[in-house]
């Protein structure tokens, strides 16, 4: 039998469109990328940021609408002597409820961590490394899984904004009851119902537990922080004296973030 023409080239021409835009997600879909700028290569290289102390980024779903949001705290955080290390990848609200969309993120932070720690360790440096994060939305869901699978690194301080990680899994207690996370900093809106309905998240309810504290805001669920806020994260996580560099360490820390960054921005 012959093939038979389309009779419908509208919708012909939808199911085409949609059989695209899918390749496109499905192609995003599991990937993450570490961005590191060459002013924080240069920096850790020259002295002027901590090579001891990473401050890791992560944003949400749709990545934030492509509000620059974590390339701002990058750059306050580099004028407060730390490098911040921006996180990004592609999840859909699918990705959130069905918890795939943590994955690709979550793994990277841990396989960079780890991979610091090792190149940290070739160095035989007495100082230890510190690991921090912000993280807004999903994002938080990508340090969960961070903190759990990380051979080497442990965690210091975190940052949650408007977390949608479920508000009573006791994963983030656990953590730091098993020290991979020292404390937790969960700033909550009783008003983002998009969290609440993340399911439960904790970004709408709050987290429980030793090492955690809450912070109430009244904020609707988008990434649109304010200078002021944003220097507030900054400020909590880079909390204590820069560190000191008696081995000298710093060329060794800059060239590893130089080989394992996939995209300068």
């Amino acid at each position: 039998m012959a093939n038979r023409p389309c009779q419908e080239p509208s919708r012909c021409g939808r199911i085409i469109l949609s059989g695209a835009l899918l390749c496109v997600v499905l192609g995003g879909a599991g990937c993450a990328d570490l961005c590191v700028s060459d002013r924080v290569v240069d920096g850790v290289a020259n002295g002027a940021l901590d090579p001891h102390h990473f401050v890791f980024v992560c944003h949400g779903m749709l990545m934030d609408l492509g509000i620059p949001w974590d390339l701002d705290v990058r750059d306050m955080m580099a004028e407060s002597g730390r490098a911040g290390l921006v996180v990004t990848y592609w999840s859909d609200p699918t990705g959130v409820v069905l918890n795939w969309g943590c994955i690709a993120p979550g793994d990277l932070i841990a396989e960079v961590a780890d991979a610091l720690c090792l190149a940290h360790e070739a160095c035989a440096c007495n100082e230890s490394l510190r690991f921090s994060a912000i993280a807004f939305s999903n994002g938080c869901e990508a340090l969960i899984r961070a903190a759990d699978r990380a051979e080497r690194a442990r965690f210091d301080r975190w940052i949650f904004v408007q977390s949608s990680s479920i508000s009573f899994s006791g994963e983030v207690p656990d953590l730091i009851a098993r020290e991979r996370v020292r404390q937790v900093r969960n700033y909550w809106s009783p008003i983002d119902l998009i969290t609440l309905a993340g399911p439960l998240g904790a970004g709408n309810l709050g987290l429980s537990g030793d090492g955690i504290e809450n912070v109430g805001v009244a904020r609707l669920h988008l990434p649109v922080f304010s200078d002021d806020f944003l220097a507030e994260l900054v400020d909590y996580v880079v909390a204590g004296a820069k560190t000191g560099d008696k081995y000298d360490c710093r060329e060794a820390m800059a060239s590893s973030r130089r080989r394992l960054r996939t995209r300068m921005r």
